[in-house]
């Protein structure tokens, strides 16, 4: 097992932050797993205090999965440097980083916190910083990095959300969110207490807001209902009555009828009307 140097550089602390006493890395079992390969600080990449370049998270997130699953996923794709992320089935919240290396598979926990991400004693601000790092910057095991994302077998939407049945004012100086009735959140993390870490779909902001506050939302229902210029049943010839009496400037977005889980913005220039489709992501 490689030694964790908990000491890091001030450079590129916008990518990833070396915080003493982080959670530290194992397997999601709990049994000891060897930690990434650390570097000293002067070896510390200048990164700048721009992110590292990673590959789209739909080629190598693949949601809740159990580790022998992982396992074949990355046997199946045979070759070195392979990997992929994902979420813990014996502890929900927290993320593995499974990789097919030139010792077998190893299995890195990835510890979630306040939407920050902790893998052998380094912060990082999002998963794709993470991969970003250990794929362009830092080795993860001694002269190995990860080089061939292993994509899911189909796509992955496991975003947990929940609706604000009552508005809420947050307490000063803490991580609560403020919302009215109405707003929807993306989950990220249970905190305990019957707390939840999240982001907020209408600004946009993260934080804790107490669970007995939400509930589930139907999967049915497009999160962008929070939003004012959203018209999730308007038909196309009402959407351009409404632009038309509305006037130069005005907009809306609709369901897309031709490419289901996509949209189409409809917005007024002067005297025409103009019609683009928006792609979902």
């Amino acid at each position: 097992m490689s030694n964790l140097i908990r000491t890091g550089s001030e450079q590129g602390a916008g990518i990833m932050k070396d915080k003493l006493g982080s959670p530290s890395t194992g397997s999601e079992d709990g049994n000891e797993q060897e930690q990434p390969q650390q570097k000293p600080e002067a070896d510390d990449p200048d990164l700048g205090g721009s992110a590292p370049h990673a590959p789209p998270e739909t080629q190598w997130y693949h949601g809740r999965l159990d580790r022998y699953t992982a396992e074949d996923r990355l046997w199946n794709a045979n070759k070195l440097g392979s990997y992929l992320v994902r979420e813990s089935d014996r502890k929900p919240g927290s993320y593995v980083l499974s990789y097919l290396g030139r010792t077998g598979i190893n299995h890195f926990r990835i510890t979630a916190v306040c939407g920050d991400f902790y893998i052998g004693g380094r912060q990082f601000d999002s998963l794709n910083d993470l991969i970003g790092y250990y794929t362009v910057y830092s080795d993860l095991l001694k002269r190995e990095r990860l080089l061939h994302p292993v994509a899911p077998p189909e796509p992955v939407n496991d975003k947990k959300r929940v609706v604000a049945i009552l508005p809420y004012t947050k307490m000063p100086d803490t991580d609560e969110l403020t919302f009215k009735k109405g707003d929807i959140f993306f989950v990220h993390n249970d905190m305990g207490d019957g707390w939840l870490w999240v982001t907020a779909h209408r600004t946009g902001e993260q934080g804790m807001i107490f669970r007995e506050l939400v509930e589930d939302l139907d999967d049915s229902i497009d999160p962008n209902t929070v939003f004012p210029w959203f018209h999730p049943n308007c038909t196309k010839n009402e959407a351009v009555d409404l632009l038309v009496k509305a006037g130069p400037g005005s907009f809306l977005v609709r369901p897309s009828d031709n490419s289901p889980g996509d949209y189409s913005l409809f917005f007024q220039v002067t005297i025409r009307l103009e019609i683009t489709r928006c792609f979902s992501t």
